[in-house]
C-alpha cells in the first residue's frame, strides 16, 4: 500500500526488503523498527501505512 501511495505521487524512493536483504533487517532492527513497512521522509518517520501523515511530511517536504 505504501509502494502504490508513493508511486501515485511520483515520489522517488529506496526500497529495501528486510525479509531478503540481510543489512537491511540489521538496521531496521537497529533502529528499533517492529513491522514494516517504515518511510523516512527527512527526520521524520513513518511506520505503518498512514496515509494522511504520509501526505502532510510530502507535503512540507515539497514531494507531494
Amino acid at each position: 500500500m505504501v509502494k502504490k501511495f508513493l508511486d501515485e505521487r511520483a515520489v522517488t524512493y529506496d526500497l529495501r526488503r528486510v525479509g531478503a536483504d540481510r543489512d537491511a533487517a540489521e538496521a531496521f532492527r537497529a533502529r528499533g523498527w517492529r513491522l514494516p513497512p517504515v518511510v523516512e521522509i527527512g527526520e521524520d518517520v513513518v511506520e505503518g501505512y498512514d496515509p494522511d501523515r504520509l501526505e502532510a511530511l510530502l507535503d512540507g517536504a515539497g514531494g507531494g
